[in-house]
């Protein structure tokens, strides 16, 4: 078989220089002068598109079929991503209308370490100075307003660089990007729906951070989309009303991309799926140390947050769906430390366990549906004959025919331990690239002759650690497998 998943998590752009994000201290930004340049005093930015001057940087083209941007952009070519997919953790995710890059919501790290000071400045940077002392750290793969806040915790009062991090246009560094709202490229205060802002690279367009209400979209996914009508913007025949997939700014992380998502990636546990690839992925990290007496709780390279901003949820799982009700209304709302308990349905994907919609089979990602305490599990109505492995194997591994094919035959020879295996699929991948992919690369699907079997497994292999990575198996449909195996 051919096919392949879009979960393997794309090479990750390297950032020039060897500063946070391509910039290093002492390096001027270079703002983009129209529309990216601060508005003068009194004067609010010209929105692109919208009755001003055409966007520039290349030749889109709006694809109402897909409801993707398709063309050349600032160079670079789009869509050049699928959905669902990861997105790089540093580097580029998409450009603005006015051409400047678009990042994700990490820096490569700022400092040396949480204890370290220096007499000098170095790369990356030290976010603190005080005096001839330099100091302050963040880790690479925290975002920008997460590392801000804590330095101003963790330095002496008055003492760190804001001149590192972003400035009033939501950019910052030479060469000149973006990781936040970019509130020069449109009018945050306008009525309606906010105009583009720019164009990802999965081809899907960026806006402002308001919906049609005036007010942020209440539903938008870990990637940081969601389904909607959208206002026409002309310089690339996007029409009026057009119900697509496409991103808003935000003010909490991601602020701009969690990753490249669909109308398929409305859960976080989804997200955290598509970085479960290489050595930087979610679920990694707990503690970080940020100086000698500040710890917080942060996954290091994982941008999926939900709508708060906020990395990870808690799971519960009642062997009774009637007691799902009374447990979120007594829950939500209650205090616990300085957090506010807000407590709803998990919508499981099914990316795992194949499971849709909250209730019992509702699972954190790892965890099979049905697989906690109490649940009915393999011999309830969710267990199914089939069984997807997530994070088995790697496209790097996939490309040796050798290997690829000591892969298939060892996980036969295991899996049929658990029952009578009927067949066993490993997608290989497509080309060069994962772009020639097709979906399910670095993913096996078993098939076993009855749930029974197929339950032993997923009991078995979940969470069990295979090379360097721990293993997430759950049920999926036949018919899942099915388009896996054809």
């Amino acid at each position: 078989s051919l096919l392949a998943t879009a979960s393997a998590q794309p090479k990750r752009d390297k950032p020039s220089g060897g500063g946070p994000g391509g910039g290093g201290a002492g390096d001027k930004p270079s703002k983009p002068s129209k529309p990216g340049a601060p508005p003068a005093e009194g004067k609010p930015p010209s929105r692109p598109g919208s009755g001003g001057s055409p966007a520039v940087g290349g030749k889109l083209a709006f694809d109402s079929a897909t409801g993707k941007l398709k063309g050349t952009w600032a160079g670079a070519t789009i869509p050049s991503y699928r959905a669902p997919m990861a997105a790089p953790l540093l580097g580029t995710v998409g450009y603005g209308t006015d051409s400047t890059l678009i990042y994700g919501p990490f820096e490569a790290g700022f400092g040396s370490g949480p204890r370290v000071t220096s007499a000098s400045d170095a790369r990356p940077p030290y976010p603190c100075k005080d005096g001839s002392t330099y100091s302050g750290y963040c880790p690479g793969g925290m975002d920008v307003k997460t590392c801000e806040e804590t330095l101003f915790k963790t330095c002496a009062s008055g003492t760190v660089r804001t001149e590192l991090f972003m400035d009033e246009c939501g950019g910052h560094a030479n060469p000149y990007h973006y990781h936040m709202d970019p509130v020069c490229l449109y009018k945050p205060d306008d009525p309606g729906h906010s105009g583009v802002v720019g164009v990802m690279l999965d081809g899907r367009p960026l806006y402002g951070r308001h919906e049609s209400t005036g007010t942020a979209p209440a539903d938008l996914d870990p990637c940081g989309g969601h389904t909607g009508t959208v206002p026409a913007y002309d310089s690339w025949g996007i029409p009026e009303g057009a119900k697509i997939y496409h991103y808003h700014a935000r003010t909490k992380p991601p602020f701009l991309l969690g990753c490249y998502g669909d109308e398929t990636t409305s859960s976080l546990q989804h997200c955290q799926r598509l970085y479960q690839s290489g050595t930087r992925k979610c679920g990694d990290n707990a503690g970080v140390a940020m100086s000698e007496s500040v710890e917080i709780e942060y996954d290091l390279w994982c941008p999926c947050y939900d709508s708060d901003g906020k990395q990870a949820d808690g799971f519960f799982e009642y062997a009774d769906a009637a007691a799902e009700e009374p447990a979120m209304e007594g829950l939500t709302g209650m205090r616990l430390g300085d957090k506010v308990l807000n407590v709803k349905r998990a919508a499981y994907d099914g990316g795992v366990g194949g499971a849709t919609g909250g209730g019992v089979g509702s699972a954190p990602p790892g965890f099979a549906p049905g697989s906690l305490p109490g649940a009915g599990g393999v011999n309830g109505e969710m267990a199914s004959e089939c069984v997807r492995l997530a994070n088995m194997v790697t496209r790097d591994e996939l490309t040796d025919p050798t290997e690829a094919r000591e892969i298939l035959e060892d996980t036969q020879e295991e899996c049929a331990g658990f029952g009578e295996l009927t067949r066993v699929v490993m997608p290989l991948p497509g080309g060069k690239s994962r772009l020639e992919d097709p979906a399910g690369v670095g993913e096996v699907f078993l098939l076993f002759a009855n749930a029974e079997g197929a339950g032993r497994a997923v009991r078995s292999l979940n969470g069990r650690k295979f090379a360097d990575r721990v293993v997430s198996a759950g049920f999926i449909t036949r018919a899942e497998f099915d388009k896996y195996a054809a």
